[in-house]
């Protein structure tokens, strides 16, 4: 796939972050979610993504009642995941997860560039506002519950505590600035 439509492709997951949908239903919040919800991860079960999914996942359980399954879909460097939660049903029951990769660059002779590597769960372009943004507190107040934030801590994952628009603009800022990497560097796909 070239890299503009993969940028393309990066660029609508960043709209589905930020929750930027019209006719939110606030009934729907109130009774959501009144089934399990899945989350796709975009990685093989046992690795970091995987097991911050399922910290998030358990969070959620104990905040909402309701049971979530971890579905571990790897592969096309998470196309196939994401590909599933942007087809999904937009009623907050199949949602996605997925990490930015962590790459080194002071070896490669880029010092002082830093890069971090940052979670996030999506959901599909037409989810209701309102349970965009429950699902935010949700993921939210992970920082701030001591069974949740043990877990993470002791898995060297330190829990932001962005609003869906916060996290779009920084989607957005890694955007720019590997659109710059690539451009500046000449790389290219294999």
């Amino acid at each position: 796939m070239p890299a503009s439509e993969r940028l393309s492709k990066l660029l609508r997951l960043i709209a589905l972050a930020a929750g930027l949908t019209a006719g939110a239903r606030p009934v729907l919040a109130e009774t959501y979610p009144g089934k399990p919800v899945k989350i796709i991860v975009s990685t093989s079960p046992g690795g970091i993504t995987d097991i911050a999914a399922r910290i998030l996942g358990a969070h959620i359980t104990d905040r909402s009642g309701q049971p979530v399954v971890v579905d571990n879909r790897a592969g096309a460097s998470g196309n196939i995941a994401m590909e599933a939660v942007a087809r999904a049903a937009p009623d907050g029951y199949t949602l996605g997860f997925a990490s930015t990769g962590n790459i080194t660059f002071a070896e490669e002779g880029f010092p002082g560039f830093e890069v971090s590597t940052w979670f996030a769960l999506f959901a599909p372009r037409g989810t209701p506002d309102a349970v965009v943004e429950l699902l935010n507190g949700y993921t939210r107040s992970v920082r701030n519950d001591p069974d949740a934030k043990r877990r993470p801590e002791s898995n060297y994952i330190d829990p932001l505590n962005l609003t869906a628009a916060g996290f779009a603009a920084l989607v957005r800022a890694d955007a720019i600035k590997w659109e710059r990497i690539v451009r500046d560097t000449a790389a290219r796909l294999n």
